[in-house]
This record gives structure tokens, C-alpha cells and sequence, in this order.
């Protein structure tokens, strides 16, 4: 399946680059873990010729996948995680949640994305949408960098890039961070990690 015409590859690499690294530091703050303990693999096989883009596991909690599909069209985004999670696989290795990162303004106002979503996938897998508002601002919770878009432009610039060109991260984590990573908190919708982990 190739991508749409006005995808990045290239950007697309380093959103997930980006996105790991931000699962792996929410996780270690809300969990008190070292972000060592949190393990995060890319292009997992799922089947032949299919592949995961991000699973997370923590020492106590269960593990879980991430997509970005930011710069997909809505059906092709659909059809892409039913091709990926359309049928439990024993590669999912424990997984029960699927995090789908996309931009909640790119989908048709007709089109309800969360129960498109949900019924892509086999009964089992919970999914949630990460949306890129909310992204960026827990890019800023977590790392400390000021990124307005996911763009080249906002992405690169000398302010957000260390060595490796990935946004500078805060000297101190705290679990101040809105954990995604981990179930739901109690202080409200957002996920947070028990004991160790994500």
C-alpha cells in the first residue's frame, strides 16, 4: 500500500523517532523508573510484510503499540491499521492497546475516526487517538522544546535539535507530564504508569 502523495517519509521517521522517545520518558517519570527500563521497539513484524511502527513494554505494565499516521487521508489511514490489527496475532506478544497518533482537523467532520478506528481492529485491542494538538504539547511537558507544527521548518529548528536532530530534552522528568503511556488516572482521561513502568 503506498503512502498518499504529500507524505514525508523522511519527517515521517523522525515524528516516530520523536514519539519513542517521548513514550519512553512520560513512561519513566509517571512510573519512577530509569527511561533504560522502558523498552521500545520499531518496525515490529506483526506478519509477513506488516510491521508495528512503535511497540512499548515496561517491567510492570502491559506492553502497547503506537502508529503515526499523521498525513494519511482518513480511508487510507483506516485500512492501514485493519491491514496491521485487523486479526489478533501472537506477535503482539501481551499488546492490548493501540495508540493511533494523527490530526483530528485532517478528518472529514462527517467521519467519526475513533469508531472507524475501533472497528478496524480485532476485538481485544483497545485503541486510542493521540491527537498531534496534544502531542506537541506533551513534547513540550516532557522535553522542553517549543515545537508549533509538525513540519521540517518546526521540527529542525537550531532550538529544538541536540546531536541526532531530536528535540532537547528538560533536565529534570517529573510526573507532572501527562503520562499517556499507561492505562487511565485517576486524575482524569489521561493514561497514566503504575509501580515501575509504562
Amino acid at each position: 500500500m503506498a503512502p498518499t502523495a504529500r507524505f514525508d517519509s523522511e519527517l515521517g521517521s523522525f515524528v516516530d523517532e520523536i514519539c519513542a522517545d517521548l513514550c519512553r520518558f512520560e513512561c519513566a517519570a509517571a512510573g519512577d523508573c530509569a527511561p533504560s527500563d522502558v523498552s521500545i521497539e520499531r518496525e515490529v513484524t506483526l506478519a509477513p510484510d506488516v510491521h508495528a511502527d512503535i511497540r512499548v513494554e515496561s517491567p510492570r505494565n502491559p506492553p502497547f503499540f503506537v502508529e503515526n499516521k499523521l498525513e494519511y487521508a482518513t480511508a487510507d489511514l483506516v485500512a492501514r491499521i485493519r491491514r496491521k490489527y485487523g486479526t489478533a496475532s501472537a506477535a503482539w506478544r501481551g499488546a492490548r492497546r493501540l495508540a493511533v497518533l494523527l490530526d483530528r482537523t485532517a478528518v472529514p467532520a462527517a467521519t467519526d475516526i475513533d469508531g472507524a478506528l475501533r472497528g478496524a481492529v480485532a476485538d481485544g485491542l483497545t485503541v486510542e487517538v493521540w491527537d498531534v494538538k496534544d502531542f506537541l504539547q506533551r513534547i513540550r511537558a516532557t522535553f522542553g522544546a517549543e515545537i508549533t507544527s509538525v513540519s521540517r521548518a518546526s521540527l529542525l529548528r537550531p532550538s529544538n535539535r541536540r546531536s541526532g536532530a531530536r528535540p532537547t530534552r528538560a533536565s529534570s522528568l517529573t510526573t507532572r507530564a501527562r503520562p499517556h503511556c499507561c492505562g487511565t488516572s485517576a486524575r482524569g482521561s489521561w493514561p497514566a504508569c503504575t509501580a515501575r513502568g509504562a
